[in-house]
């Protein structure tokens, strides 16, 4: 494991740690929990900033942070839970003991009022996470976010993330630049998150296939080459050749390759705010033109192919493969990679027409 800032050496076989920016030398036993809450407190007093004092929201957040709980969310969950441990940054001094469930709801409200009905519910998620590792280290007695109801959806309200139609679909990809064009088809195509999307690396597409690991559930996952987005890949593989050209052409030193397969109108790789900046941008603007219905998100995508999936026979178990889902009991884990491929190929001959065709000759 290697951590930034330390000097490190042994001797007698006992390790020695050093905080370089603040000169502290770290007691703890390297790599563990208490090891991070130490090296914590000396990054903040290199900073000039004030230790969290023990008791405190601010050091059940760090505490929290120190947990495998935080350590291995996925780095979109991890920024839209930073937003969260942002917005109750001013009650970061409160005493733990003065927190209860009956505060817990008016700061929920309070975040309604504000933020509407998705956040609001993500602080109960938040807090409910904080605390429970608070809870586990004696901090607190128990977890006063357990039992906090969230706000519920209004029974009026469109269906969040709904399946996009065939002419949607259609409309969108005929619409989207190219930067754009690539990670839209991959999520229409192979069903990845956006997470997924933008961390693919380059050498992703392997014998014919989408090979990667999912972010949010550690899942691996094989998809076979939708006749669209392997087009679309080569075209995005053009035009990066095409761009690397001209600037050669036009004497500009040649940029290194991004490590990423889906880059930017610059050729940088693509970032989840300039991603969902362009994407909703061009959504918006097909909404004016009538040529998509209010509603489309890019989680819209799964759902889509979900429900491509179950109309054409296959299974709940299938399909939760072919999403990188983890709802299959682990008694059935040994059997799952043998099957992944075989099942696979079988779950995109369902909605690719040319494989389809080749299949049935």
């Amino acid at each position: 494991m290697t951590v930034k800032g330390l000097k490190r050496y042994t001797v007698k076989g006992e390790m020695y740690c050093y905080h370089r920016a603040s000169g502290t030398r770290l007691m703890a036993t390297f790599g563990t929990p208490e090891f991070f809450e130490e090296l914590r407190v000396a990054e903040e007093k290199a900073k000039g900033r004030p230790a969290a004092i023990d008791g405190t929201l601010a050091a059940a957040i760090a505490l929290y942070k120190t947990h495998h709980r935080w350590l291995d969310l996925a780095p979109r969950s991890k920024s839209d839970y930073e937003k969260v441990l942002a917005y109750l940054e001013p009650l970061s001094r409160m005493p733990l003991a003065s927190i209860d469930r009956a505060f817990i709801a008016g700061l929920r409200d309070k975040a309604f009022a504000k933020r509407k009905r998705r956040f609001a519910n993500y602080v109960i998620a938040v807090l409910a996470a904080v605390f429970g590792v608070a809870t586990e280290r004696g901090k607190m007695k128990d977890n006063p976010a357990k039992g906090v109801r969230q706000i519920p959806k209004p029974k009026s309200a469109p269906k969040a993330n709904r399946a996009w139609k065939a002419n949607e679909r259609a409309a969108v990809m005929d619409a989207a630049p190219p930067a754009l064009k690539l990670a839209i088809a991959l999520g229409m195509y192979a069903g990845l998150r956006e997470g997924d999307v933008i961390s693919l690396p380059r050498n992703c597409v392997q014998d014919g296939r989408i090979v990667a690991r999912t972010n949010k559930a550690g899942v691996d996952i094989a998809w076979p080459l939708h006749s669209t987005l392997a087009e679309v890949i080569e075209q995005a593989a053009s035009a990066e050749a095409a761009r690397a050209e001209k600037d050669r052409l036009a004497g500009k030193l040649a940029k290194p390759a991004a490590m990423t397969l889906c880059v930017n109108s610059r050729g940088t790789a693509l970032t989840g705010d300039g991603f969902r900046s362009s994407f909703f941008k061009l959504i918006g603007k097909l909404e004016e033109d009538g040529r998509v219905a209010p509603g489309l998100t890019f989680h819209g995508l799964r759902h889509t192919i979900g429900a491509l999936l179950k109309e054409d026979g296959a299974s709940e178990e299938d399909i939760a493969i072919a999403l990188g889902q983890k709802t299959i009991a682990m008694a059935r884990h040994y059997s799952q990679e043998a099957n992944h491929r075989t099942r696979m190929t079988a779950a995109t001959i369902a909605f690719d027409p040319i494989k389809r065709n080749k299949a049935g000759a």
